[in-house]
């Protein structure tokens, strides 16, 4: 962090932030898919729809963690959490970045809405290769997309940037 509290974006870390969450979510999910009941996946759905009609971008945020979170829940435990919430923490100080604010965003909040509903869909399907394979190609996305960005508007002299941090 610097004199101006602003807090250095490395694509380095966003790389290492992704390479831990690829092994842990999928595998969560998948181990999750014949675990979810009815409602879980009544849940799951609902939460799309509120997160892709929240008014304000804190909100939008909040519902998708929770649908993050409610796609691994079945068999995520305690200490998966603790682990992941970090980590979440983290990835989303960068992937503000590629979506913020919505109607200046690179990826629609349509576009966004259809990728979600896709991981929807195979949460439904209870197969464990469909949703593991699914949650796999979007954080992958997710990360090529963000890192992309973070080329495109990095200054040419270094790999790292700078964004305000937020006190909690």
């Amino acid at each position: 962090m610097d004199d101006a509290g602003r807090r250095w974006q490395n694509p380095d870390d966003l790389r290492n932030i992704f390479c831990i969450r690829l092994r842990l979510e999928p595998e969560l999910a998948a181990l999750s898919a014949t675990r979810r009941s009815d409602s879980d996946l009544d849940e799951l759905g609902e939460l799309v729809r509120e997160t892709f009609s929240a008014k304000s971008e804190d909100t939008h945020w909040e519902l998708h963690r929770q649908f993050h979170t409610a796609l691994i829940s079945p068999a995520a435990n305690e200490w998966d959490l603790r682990v992941l919430e970090p980590l979440w923490d983290a990835a989303e100080r960068y992937i503000r970045i590629v979506f913020e604010p919505f109607e200046a965003a690179h990826v629609t909040v349509e576009q966004r809405e259809r990728i979600h509903n896709t991981l929807l869909i195979a949460a439904q399907s209870r197969d464990p290769e469909q949703i593991r394979d699914r949650l796999h190609e979007h954080l992958e996305k997710n990360l090529a997309t963000t890192l992309k960005l973070m080329e495109s508007i990095a200054p040419p002299s270094t790999s790292a940037w700078f964004t305000q941090h937020e006190p909690a």
